[in-house]
């Protein structure tokens, strides 16, 4: 089920210290958090995309683009990763919430910034982790282009 969403506003007015704005090409998209079945057979959500908008507000995709989901086909997270909500931070970042609906597993925040610099110096899509542990993402992880997840706590 989708719980969250989020519209971005592209501005280039933000502190000096701020990377990882999303660009320019997003301001207005849809970010929508899907929660995720727990009583399907196989099952659904527990993922993150984005909805791109005409400038009127207007949907202009025939399919939402998944910015954050597991790279298998199974969607369901062994980790318990449930998105609830997203927000985007003063620096453009997408933060996204997990409520760890599973035992207690799998709650944290995790940001998703634009084009950071991941790891070692070098421009990845991989995964970044800033704190607590990386288990939640042992699986492969799909991006949009250009996008960085890092866990926050």
């Amino acid at each position: 089920a989708p719980l969250g969403i989020a519209f971005y506003t592209y501005t280039s007015d933000r502190p000096n210290d701020c990377t990882g704005a999303f660009p320019e090409s997003m301001d207005g998209h849809a970010f929508i958090a899907f929660h995720g079945s727990w009583n399907r057979d196989i099952p659904t959500g527990y993922k993150v995309v984005s909805v791109p908008m005409t400038e009127t507000g207007e949907v202009n995709a025939s399919e939402p683009l998944d910015l954050l989901a597991r790279a298998s086909n199974n969607a369901k997270w062994n980790s318990g990763y449930r998105p609830v909500d997203v927000d985007f931070d003063e620096c453009g970042r997408l933060l996204v919430t997990s409520d760890g609906s599973s035992n207690g597993k799998g709650s944290n925040v995790v940001r998703i910034a634009y084009g950071e610099v991941a790891c070692c110096g070098e421009q990845s899509t991989g995964l970044n982790y800033v704190s607590g542990t990386p288990s939640i993402f042992l699986h492969p992880v799909l991006f949009l282009s250009g996008f960085i997840a890092m866990i926050m706590v």
